[in-house]
């Protein structure tokens, strides 16, 4: 690769890996160039720009994928490596300590809003940016935003608590205390090295078989709908593939995940909190239940389907850590990933054998999920794997405040958007759960979802009833 006198110091250059590539191909062909940021709040007492500048730096010196970028060199997708000088931190800050409270609240919104929504140049970078908001003299908002590229919830994880940390060090001129990192270029290493080598064969063959079923669909929706639905999706199959073709630099391996989120589908979302009952059942079942909380709200998933279309067989798109390898649990990098999960329950009587069995499905998940499942079956019509229509994850929080309201709280028939039929967002903190549902507007009507979400309820309490310990 020519380094230029135009651009940065260089430390490194290195194939990119199996998502780089993957957003790097959305960011070429979506014409919003793929703006998937996630977003990071911190709210401090006081605000010291230099020293806030030398801890920034100090981060971005010690994790590499915060100052990495994506080039397309002969033909192959590189992610270049720039030193720590090279790559400044910029801050922007917006002193509004002076304005009314009701302009402040709107002022910040505003400016979250355009700077959650403003892609970013994967090319040039930064991929993360930083905003500071003076409320008050004592309060000050700093918003981080982050590509999906180089963070997910575990890396923001580390983000927060290194920031800590390093604030500590610099400002009472302590010792270096961090743990030593892996970086994020040595697991896209180890991650080409499964795809293009025999290394990787226990995956495919795993993920072969799993796919081999296909992606069921769900007999939920009605067959005119789906009979509509799968010409307009080949439809975007085709549009999606011709683009591809024309990039300087593609992975026909990442095709499938490509088509699934070329385009947000105009979607309708429902939010549900538990009541304060089922809420303790739940909590005792996460002290004494001999299985995952992840099992118990997929079965509750999968019995309400089954009781609502008699389906039996379903593929559910599910995310899992990607950190197998204890040398990845402080990298920085898009690492949680995840596969299609093959649920048959026709031959599961009793709560208990149910959330084995999908315990034993997770588990296998969890083994196999380093490996992309996209990887295997790219070369089908339509690419298998680029329409998973039902998504399911579980995230933990401590931050949940005491909920208002339970039951369905709000339910907005648009103005949401999703890649699959169906998903099933369930956040489990300490004082509730919530569960969100998001689902595509042209397959579902809002009454279906509804009836959906009162039979996993019920669903939910006999479980519940059957698998605590008395």
């Amino acid at each position: 690769m020519t380094i230029t006198a135009n651009e940065r110091l260089i430390t490194g250059v290195f194939d990119a890996g199996y998502v780089q590539r993957r957003e790097w191909m959305l960011y070429k062909i979506r014409p919003d160039h793929y703006p998937f940021n996630v977003p990071y709040n911190l709210t401090v007492a006081s605000f010291d720009r230099e020293l806030v500048q030398k801890v920034l730096d100090r981060i971005v010196e010690r994790h590499e994928i915060l100052r990495t970028t994506l080039k397309a060199v002969d033909g192959r997708l590189k992610q270049v490596v720039h030193s720590p000088e090279s790559y400044p931190v910029h801050l922007s800050f917006f002193d509004i300590k002076d304005r009314p409270a009701k302009d402040k609240a709107e002022y910040v919104r505003g400016k979250i809003t355009l700077l959650s929504h403003t892609p970013f140049n994967f090319e040039f970078g930064p991929l993360f940016r930083v905003a500071v908001f003076g409320l008050s003299p004592s309060e000050y908002l700093v918003h981080f935003v982050f590509h999906h590229l180089i963070s997910d919830a575990q890396s923001i994880n580390i983000f927060r608590n290194e920031l800590g940390e390093i604030f500590r060090i610099i400002s009472r001129n302590a010792a270096n205390a961090l743990p030593g990192i892996t970086q994020y270029r040595e697991q896209t290493c180890f991650e080409n090295q499964l795809l293009d080598s025999s290394q990787g064969d226990p995956y495919r063959k795993y993920w072969s078989e799993v796919l081999s079923h296909g992606s069921p669909p769900l007999l939920l929706i009605h067959k005119d709908k789906r009979e509509e639905y799968n010409m307009y999706f080949q439809l975007k199959c085709r549009e999606v593939m011709e683009k591809i073709s024309q990039l300087d630099a593609y992975d026909k391996r990442c095709i499938p995940s490509v088509i699934r989120r070329y385009r947000v589908e105009e979607a309708g979302q429902l939010r549900f909190i538990y009541t304060g009952d089922v809420f303790e059942k739940i909590s005792r079942y996460r002290e004494r239940g001999r299985n995952s909380l992840l099992s118990i709200f997929i079965a509750a998933i999968l019995l309400a389907f089954y009781r609502s279309s008699g389906q039996t067989a379903f593929v559910f798109e599910v995310p899992a850590s990607g950190r197998a390898n204890k040398d990845f649990r402080q990298t920085m990098g898009w690492l949680t990933t995840g596969g299609p999960c093959y649920f048959d329950i026709s031959g599961e009587r009793s709560a208990l054998s149910l959330l084995d069995y999908i315990d034993h499905q997770l588990y296998q998940l969890s083994k196999y999920c380093v490996y992309p499942p996209d990887a295997v079956g790219y070369n089908m019509d339509p690419p298998l794997g680029s329409r998973m229509p039902v998504f399911l994850t579980l995230t933990h929080t401590e931050d949940d405040p005491l909920p208002q309201k339970t039951g369905i709280v709000s339910h907005q028939t648009e103005d949401a958007g999703t890649y699959q039929d169906i998903a099933f967002f369930f956040v489990a903190g300490s004082r509730s759960i919530e569960l969100s549902v998001i689902y595509n507007n042209m397959l579902f009507a809002p009454t279906q979802v509804e009836a959906l979400v009162t039979e996993q309820l019920i669903s939910m309490e006999e479980l519940l009833t059957m698998a605590l310990p008395d």
